[in-house]
């Protein structure tokens, strides 16, 4: 009898030790699928026009993006009335993650952009269509500020 209750209290730790186990598990798949935005923050960006921009006058420059729950914004185009707005992301597992988001301003137009992260490396393009209908295609890339 005294076998059996060894027996029995070996296996009622054994269940429970399996148990916590599981527990700490599912807590860690459950954070892991709840993993933040690898967009989220600041991002410092060289903004450079492409030639026909070029010729018609636009000049690069520096820009911070900031990704910020769900939400998107670049300070630059603050300046000329572009509103943050929610943007779409693609961060299937493997791949490098996109995302795409288009700003408006009442004055100035729309922008679309759209990127690439890898690491802490971003880079991509931002369209331009202005209120008259001209159109600025413009490429850019950066890293996060840290």
């Amino acid at each position: 009898m005294n076998s059996m209750k060894l027996i029995l209290i070996a296996v009622v730790m054994v269940v429970l030790f399996c148990v916590c186990r599981l527990a700490g598990a599912s807590d860690r798949v459950a954070k892991l699928s709840m993993r933040s935005d690898p967009f989220a923050g600041k991002w410092s960006v060289k903004i450079e026009p492409d030639e026909d921009a070029r010729r018609a006058g636009a000049k690069p420059f520096d820009d911070t993006l900031i990704f910020d729950s769900g939400k998107f914004a670049s300070e630059a185009c603050k300046k000329h009335g572009f509103k943050e707005t929610e943007y779409e992301e693609d961060t299937r597992r493997f791949g490098p993650a996109t995302f795409k988001a288009e700003p408006a301003s009442e004055n100035e137009g729309k922008a679309k952009w759209i990127g690439t992260l890898t690491a802490d490396q971003i880079s991509g393009e931002m369209t331009w269509t202005k209120k008259d209908g001209s159109v600025v295609h413009y490429l850019y890339k950066g890293e996060k500020k840290r």
